[in-house]
This record gives structure tokens, C-alpha cells and sequence, in this order.
């Protein structure tokens, strides 16, 4: 069936993940795809993947059950499938107890038809190397290992491509100041001299997450990156940590402090200090004892200690001088280099290291999993850079079984700079939760919720516990750009009646690390008429969601409250739009906030999308239509939202009154039983006023004399939304297929078409760093309307530096 090509010197994925790929590369394969020539039976517990199982949902015909089963299936596999996988795609196997039906083919032919549906919908596979589901039970296994005493690890398993990396990024000042120390240090008078005189004038420091505090205390000026202690002292010894590109440089100062406990895990850190000492960089170590008791190096310590010193510490490539931190308390000087009789009591050491000339140390040791690269120059906010207070935003990623473009989504926001409190709420089942949680590496909050909740219940329930005046929430799958989220909140904070701001949205593809950046997606300018009706009716004559947009915390609260008991994604969506749009005017800036990529929905189509929901399900659709409209009526009465009265000549439109105000405060007394609404009457022309052709007179708003219901005005106002979705050719050909006269059903294309190769009119860019290009396409650069989107090349350039630390893992 194959044949082996190659003896791989590691194993680096799963046998069934990449087997073929690394033993038996290019060569020819044969499947057995009949039970009566081969059935393995795997083994397993009586419960095993029980967490996977769910009732199955009610549905009103076969075809909305088959689509609701693909969209499931596209959504799993999609997480997980790499090129072995999507492989066997091509391959039908049939398991038949008796011989098969007369119409197997037929049957067959069917069953085709709709993997061709699956496989058209996936995104491009994940890769093998380094796969989500693999490396957390190789850092798990090699953990057993060191547990039973293991002095090594199987040569097997030996390979940078199964190393656990993390990678270190900067705390946020106000953060260090808030968290208290783990272990209690002695009071600052009576820390001895040299612990401050070892701080002073470093540039970073590295040290365990319970001594931020101690460290910020010491060293006020340095920034601190933290690593977990659990991440640190790990059994694993096949871990190291990284740091950020732009922390090595000529003339770096780099302190690392730790406690005594933490040398025999040291070697995790070594290559941070290989990198610095190779770039010209100064590293010092400062081990303190855990308890700040004195360590009497009269007894068995010393012994272990200079073991330790001298394992990781080789004399064949470092020279090191050891000091002493003294016991004694305040006022002592730091001592001379260990040559000298040193103090038999004392509260830790203090390691200056140097490499020895002669010693190739190889900063390319681990370039299978490069540090994060800084970027360029415009790209992100560093450190002092930012606009706001970190302790205004808070965002949130509502994950959902999306693992890896997760991960590289929390990597590429700190990378970038991200300073704010950032939370990964995350619904996945269990097995992808550990995943997820194990890749983030402290990078951001985590907080678990139940994998059955429903999407904007969860959002509901988020939002409900955000504590920052704003809130932006992060799509798993996509990309928000940190300094267009950073121009959306300056925004908010100048302009108060504002409840939301945000920018150009891009749709991409990603085509082996290339960047096909291929439409503008969402673009239609600010929504900021006094009136909120109009400001509904706008949103609906060119909807486009802003539901991603940075948000005032209690405008967003409020509206997805009113989403969370919508039936159906759609109208979840629309009423949180409507809300969100009647609490005050949207601003749209002149920037690329985000970039939607080829993920395919995790919500079933025929839910989320108002035309195919139709054509599945006329009867749901307007059932749920009916429960939406009464419910947003409800809310307008409730709120006493009316329109605006119409302004005399002359007067700006934004002086009709404040954003949301109530019918009272402008003017409009409530009307009918019937909620009526405002509506535009026109007089008659005078005697002089002649015959035929419109009249010049002025509209004038009459609440009592109209005889339109709230409700007809909702209907017709969100009719020039969902009318615009109808395709009558689409409509035909549903209603052919469902009377016999043709086989297929109707199709709908996936968010990209595939790759292309570059056209003359393309703009192509190559990274300044990476080996990748973006590839701007025609339809981006002559976007229309252009008097609306403005994208400029200094614009893109600042994108491009910041997806330069975009690295989607493989």
C-alpha cells in the first residue's frame, strides 16, 4: 500500500498526522476501501469522546439536518486536519455486513457529492510540525519521564520541533505595582544594598510571576517580563523560554532573578542569555532563598549549589564570578568574586557571567521556532507609546475550538505592543481547552465556560463582568490591529457621545505564509445623526455589523443583554446592532482595523445568513422575524425613542437633540395606543404656486395625525436590509430542485476563491524580516466608493510591520 522512503531521525507529529509525510514522501499509495478486504477494530473505554456527543436538534426537513451536519463537520475538522488528513478525504470506505445495495452507486455517487460540499468549505490544512494536539502530549510524556527519574529523554522524541517554547513578553507597569509578592521578602530597609545595586541601571529583567513586585520595587525603570513558575520548574526539560528580538542589542543589560529553587530549571533560560551575551549584552543572575532564611553554607548546601553553578554553567564556555548576598542586613557591599573567603551565611548568590571567546554559541540553535520579531518602525505601540491608560480597555476573545489561529492571534496582539488587560473566553470542549490554555502561556487571561453555551449568551454573560469603561471583542479566527483599537479608544474618549468607533474591514487568504489581502469588506462611513431612528434606518439601508468595533462597556452590556434573547443568530446580531446603534452615533475611522480570514463559521448558515435561512426554512425564518420585531418595538417603547422634530433652516443636523433622547426631552408627546410613529406630511402649494412639478415646501413631522405603526416603520426599515439579500436566481433554482427538476441544490461560495497568482495591477510587498509577501489586489486598491475609503500607503506599510508578528504555528 506504501513504501517507506526515509528513516526519520524523530518523531515529531502523531503516527496517523504525518507518517506517510515524513517516511514515505512522493511516493505512490493504494486505498483499501472495502470492509471485506480489511477492518481494524480500534479498542477503546466504554466513554471515551462521550464530552462529543450532543442531542440531535429538531429539524424541519432532511436537507436543513444535512446542513446543519456539514457545518458541524466543516467546523471540527477545520481545527484539526492537516494535508494526511484532507488526503484521505479523496477515499470512500464502505463497512458492509451483507453485500452491498443494488444502489451503492448511486448512493455512493450522493455521498460524494457532499464531501465535495465539505472539503470546498474548509480553510487550508494545519500543519503536522508542531501541531496543537501533539505538543501538549509530548511536553506531557517527557514530564512522566523526568517524574520516574529519567536522566534522558529518547532520541525519538530529540528534535526542536517537539520543544515546548515560551516566549516572554513584557507585564504592564500598572500590573506589576498591583500584584503581591508570593514569597514575602523581608521588609525594603533591611533588603542588603547589593539586591538594588545588582538592579540598577538594567535594562530588562526576567523573574518568576511571584516576584514581579519585589523586582519592581528594586527596579523600577526596567521592564520586567515574567514567567510562570509552573512553566519555569516544569519536569520537562525540554522547554526553553524566549524574548522578544528587540531585547538583544549591543550594550543590553539583562538581569535574571529567581530563587535557589530555580537552578536545576535554569537551563530553560540559557538561551536568552546565549542570545544576549552573543549580541554584546551584560547578563547577571540573582538566586534568593524562598523564605529569605539564611542559608548556612557550612552545611550541605553549598555543595548542591556549586554543583548546580557548575552544570549550567560550563567552565568550557562561561567564566563566572559568584557574590554573596549577605545576611547580615542593611549597609553591607557587595563582596569580591568567590576567590575570596566568603561569609559562611548568607540569602542567596549573585552570578556575572561572560562566554568565552573561543565559544561558537549558535544564536540560530532554535530556528524552528523564532523569537517573536519587533515591529517596524510605525507598527505597534511599544511600551510609553500608548495613547489611553492600559486600565481603560478590556478585551475579549470568545474562543471556540479555534486552538491555534487563537494562540497566534494572543501572540501577534503582545507582540505588537497590546498593553491592555486581554481575557480568551474561551468554550471549547475539553481537549481543546487544554490545548488552548497550555499554548497561551500566560499571555492572557483565562476563563472557561461551558462548551454547550450558545454564542451571544456567553457574550451577554462576558460583557456583564467587563469592569473597564470599554470593551472590544476579538474574533478567534481573525486579525484586529492593535494600533487602529488604540486610535478607536482615543476616539471614544474625544468624543463623548459616541458609543462605538472602529475601521475598514479587509477579507484575506493565507497561501503557504502569503498574504492575499483581496476585498473591503466593511467600510460605510460614521452613523452620527441626532435622530437614533435615522440612525437605525441608515444601519439598515447599508448594513454592515460593528459588532467588533471598540465599545463604550454599558452601551455594549445593554445591547447584547437585548441580543442574548433573540432566537436564531441573525436576529441576535441585528437587534445588538440596533441597540448599540440607538444608544448613540458609530464612528467609522479612516484605518484598517481588521482582517477576516478563510475560517469557516462555526453558526450554521442557514442560521446566521438571512437568505439561506430563508430558503431552508420560510416558516422559522418569519416565526423568528415576528419574536424580533415585537421584541425590539418593545425595547423603543420602553426607552421612549422617537425620532428627532425635523430642524428649522439652517440649523445643523446634530443639533436636533442629544443621541438616544427620549420622545419628552424633544419635544414629542406619546401618541396612539397604535404606537405611532412620526411621519413626513407635505402642504399644499399657494394660488401663485402653478401647476404640475413638485411644490418647494418644507417636510413637516406630525406624531398625531400619522397613522403608520411603529411596527410598519421596523418592518419597512429592516425590509431594505433583508430584501437586498434576496436572489431571485437563487430563489428559481431552490424551487426547482425542490419540485424534482434539477438534482443540486443551491450553492454558496466559501469566503475566498483560492489563490491566484499576482496580477500587473496587484501591489506585491515582501516582509522587511519574514520570508512573505502581502499581495494587495486590484479590488483593494481601487476600492469603491473611494470619497469613503481612504486606505493610503502609509497605512498599509503600518499594517504590513504589524503582520510581520502574525506567526501562525508551521
Amino acid at each position: 500500500c506504501f513504501q517507506v522512503r526515509r528513516q526519520a531521525a524523530a518523531v515529531i507529529s502523531p503516527h496517523d498526522y504525518g507518517f506517510l509525510r515524513e517516511y514515505c514522501p512522493g511516493g505512490r499509495y493504494t486505498a483499501i476501501g472495502d470492509s471485506d478486504e480489511l477492518l481494524m477494530v480500534e479498542l477503546q473505554a466504554r466513554d471515551s469522546e462521550a464530552e462529543m456527543l450532543e442531542p440531535a436538534p429538531r429539524f424541519a426537513s432532511a436537507c436543513e439536518g444535512l446542513d446543519y451536519r456539514i457545518a458541524k463537520i466543516v467546523a471540527n475538522a477545520a481545527e484539526w486536519s492537516t494535508a494526511e488528513h484532507r488526503r484521505a478525504f479523496d477515499q470512500s470506505l464502505m463497512f458492509h455486513s451483507t453485500n452491498p445495495p443494488s444502489d451503492a452507486a448511486e448512493q455512493l455517487a450522493e455521498f460524494d457529492r457532499q464531501m465535495a460540499r465539505i472539503v470546498e468549505r474548509l480553510p487550508p490544512p494545519l500543519p503536522a510540525v508542531r501541531h496543537y494536539q501533539w505538543l501538549p502530549a509530548v511536553h506531557l510524556y517527557r514530564a512522566a519521564l523526568s517524574a520516574d527519574g529519567a536522566a534522558d529523554y529518547p532520541d525519538l522524541i530529540k528534535a526542536d520541533a517537539n520543544r515546548i517554547i515560551v516566549r516572554l513578553f513584557e507585564i504592564d507597569t500598572l500590573l506589576a505595582t498591583s500584584l503581591r509578592p508570593q514569597w514575602v521578602p523581608t521588609s525594603p530597609p533591611d533588603r542588603p544594598d547589593i539586591l538594588a545595586e545588582t538592579l540598577a541601571g538594567t535594562s530588562a529583567v526576567i523573574t518568576l510571576d511571584g516576584l514581579v513586585n519585589e523586582v519592581w520595587e528594586l527596579a523600577p525603570a526596567a521592564r520586567i517580563f515574567p514567567v510562570a513558575i509552573e512553566e519555569l520548574h516544569s519536569p520537562d526539560r525540554e522547554m526553553t523560554c524566549v524574548l522578544p528580538a528587540e531585547e538583544y542589542a549591543p550594550g543590553c543589560r539583562l538581569c535574571i532573578y529567581l530563587l535557589i529553587a530555580s537552578l536545576p530549571h535554569w537551563h530553560k533560560l540559557r538561551d536568552i542569555c546565549d542570545a544576549a551575551l552573543a549580541a554584546g549584552g551584560q547578563v547577571r543572575m540573582v538566586f534568593r532563598d524562598q523564605d529569605w532564611a539564611r542559608v548556612d553554607l557550612r552545611q550541605q548546601a553549598d555543595a548542591w549549589m556549586l554543583s548546580q553553578l557548575d552544570l549550567n554553567f560550563a567552565a568550557e564556555r562561561y567564566t563566572a564570578s559568584i557574590a554573596l548576598i549577605p545576611a547580615e542586613g542593611a549597609g553591607e557591599r557587595r563582596s569580591e568574586p568567590a576567590s575570596s573567603p566568603p561569609p559562611t551565611i548568607c540569602h542567596g548568590f549573585i552570578v556575572d557571567i561572560e562566554r568565552l571567546r573561543n565559544d561558537p554559541i549558535k544564536s540560530e540553535r532554535f530556528s524552528s521556532a523564532p523569537t517573536l520579531p519587533s515591529p517596524a518602525s510605525g507598527g505597534g505601540l511599544r511600551r510609553g507609546e500608548a495613547a489611553v491608560e492600559s486600565g481603560d480597555l478590556t478585551a475579549v476573545i470568545p474562543a471556540h475550538n479555534r486552538v491555534g489561529p487563537c494562540i497566534a492571534l494572543v501572540r501577534f496582539l503582545r507582540a505588537c505592543g497590546f498593553e491592555h488587560r486581554l481575557v480568551v473566553a474561551d468554550s471549547s470542549t475539553p481537549e481543546r481547552a487544554v490545548a488552548l490554555r497550555a499554548g497561551l502561556s500566560r499571555l492572557a487571561e483565562y476563563q472557561s465556560f461551558d462548551d454547550r453555551q450558545r454564542q451571544y449568551p456567553k457574550l451577554a454573560q462576558i460583557a456583564r463582568a467587563v469592569e473597564t469603561p470599554y470593551v472590544v471583542l476579538l474574533p478567534d479566527d481573525d486579525i484586529l490591529f492593535p494600533h487602529a483599537i488604540e486610535a478607536a479608544l482615543s476616539h471614544l474618549k474625544q468624543h463623548p457621545t459616541h458609543v462605538a468607533a472602529h475601521g475598514y474591514s479587509l477579507r484575506f487568504g493565507l497561501e503557504h505564509g502569503d498574504f492575499d489581502i483581496y476585498q473591503v469588506e466593511h467600510f460605510i462611513p460614521t452613523i452620527d445623526d441626532a435622530d437614533p431612528m435615522w440612525r437605525y434606518a441608515y444601519l439598515m439601508q447599508r448594513y454592515q455589523p460593528h459588532i467588533w468595533a471598540v465599545f463604550r462597556t454599558e452601551v455594549y452590556a445593554e445591547a447584547m443583554a437585548a441580543a442574548a434573547r433573540m432566537p436564531g443568530t441573525l436576529f441576535q446580531e441585528l437587534m445588538f446592532q440596533i441597540v448599540s446603534i440607538l444608544k448613540g452615533p458609530v464612528a467609522r475611522l479612516p484605518l484598517i482595523y481588521a482582517m477576516r480570514g478563510m475560517e469557516v463559521s462555526q453558526v450554521a448558515y442557514s442560521e446566521a445568513d438571512p437568505f439561506q435561512w430563508l430558503l431552508n426554512n420560510a416558516e422559522s425564518f418569519f416565526q423568528s422575524y415576528g419574536r424580533f420585531r415585537t421584541a425590539l418595538a418593545h425595547y423603543i417603547d420602553q426607552n421612549q425613542i422617537g425620532p428627532s422634530p425635523h430642524p428649522p433652516p439652517g440649523t445643523p443636523a446634530s443639533a436636533g437633540g442629544c443621541p438616544g433622547a427620549p420622545l419628552q426631552s424633544l419635544g414629542h408627546p406619546r401618541a396612539r395606543p397604535r404606537r405611532p410613529v412620526a411621519s413626513v406630511t407635505r402642504g399644499r402649494g399657494g394660488e401663485g404656486s402653478g401647476g404640475g412639478g413638485p411644490l418647494p415646501v418644507e417636510p413637516r413631522l406630525s406624531m398625531a395625525e400619522s397613522e403608520a405603526s411603529l411596527e410598519q416603520l421596523l418592518d419597512l426599515v429592516n425590509a431594505s436590509y433583508l430584501a437586498r439579500c434576496l436572489e431571485l436566481g437563487k430563489i428559481n433554482h431552490t424551487v426547482e430542485h425542490l419540485l424534482g427538476r434539477i438534482r443540486e441544490p443551491v450553492r454558496f461560495p466559501g469566503p475566498w476563491a483560492g489563490w491566484s497568482e499576482p496580477r500587473p495591477e496587484d501591489l506585491v510587498r515582501r516582509s522587511a524580516s519574514l520570508d512573505r509577501r502581502y499581495v494587495w489586489r486590484k479590488a483593494v486598491l481601487e476600492a469603491e466608493p473611494k470619497d469613503e475609503i481612504m486606505i493610503t500607503l502609509d497605512e498599509i506599510a503600518r499594517v504590513e510591520a504589524e503582520l510581520d508578528s502574525y506567526l501562525l504555528d508551521g
